[in-house]
This record gives C-alpha cells, sequence and structure tokens, in this order.
C-alpha cells in the first residue's frame, strides 16, 4: 500500500542575520509511509529502506531518541568513514540511488526512529 508523502522544513534566522526560508522535497505519491523505531547495536547498524509493490521511500527524517548522549556516525554500505550526527537533533536525507544506509554507534542505543517518506 502507497500513500502520499510530503515533507516541508522551515528556517528562520533572527539577529544579525535574517532570513525565512521554506523547503520542500518533492512529493512522492507511491511512499512506503513507514515509521520504524530501531534499537541500534554497537558498530554498523544496515538500515533497510522500506519498499514493497510500486511503493519507494525517496528520503527519511532520523530522530535519535531524547537525551541520547552515544555518538551516531551516517555511513553508506560500503565502507566509507561516515560523519557525526548530532546526538539529539533530527536530520532529513533524501535518496538519490540506493537508499540502505548505516548508522554505526560506539555503545548500544534503544529508540532510534525512522520516519520513511
Amino acid at each position: 500500500m502507497a500513500v502520499t508523502s510530503n515533507l516541508n522544513m522551515h528556517l528562520t534566522w533572527t539577529g544579525d542575520s535574517e532570513t525565512d526560508d521554506n523547503f520542500s522535497i518533492q512529493e512522492n505519491q507511491n511512499s512506503p509511509g513507514q515509521i520504524v523505531v530501531i534499537d541500534l547495536n554497537i558498530g554498523d547498524n544496515v538500515i533497510i529502506v522500506p519498499s514493497a509493490g510500486s511503493s519507494v521511500s525517496v528520503g527519511c527524517v532520523i530522530i535519535p531518541p531524547a537525551g541520547n548522549t552515544v555518538a551516531t556516525k551516517l555511513k553508506g554500505i560500503n565502507s566509507d568513514d561516515g560523519f557525526l550526527l548530532h546526538p539529539t537533533n533530527p536530520i532529513a536525507i533524501s535518496f538519490g540511488g540506493e537508499a540502505n544506509f548505516v548508522l554505526h554507534v560506539e555503545s548500544s542505543v534503544d529508540g532510534f526512529r525512522f520516519n520513511f517518506f
């Protein structure tokens, strides 16, 4: 079953520099529309992007658990070094090809949430 998904982001700066920008990711009329909560184990954790039939995810919002203090790296499937994510702030990523990815943690973390769109 596919659903239509839309992701909109709003960025506001105030002070010495100001902006008020809106960003949208192209509507996906074949989204799997899934929210998955995963407990991460020490080391590399392969995150399988959901797809079924004609539904395909074009991205996801990764939401670490509240109060998380464990360093987390976002990596591709092929052994790259990755980059550190903020321990508690969400991150939105868009996929452009093979979508499975890796989250690497130095100690176990329960409750990472993935909203696939």
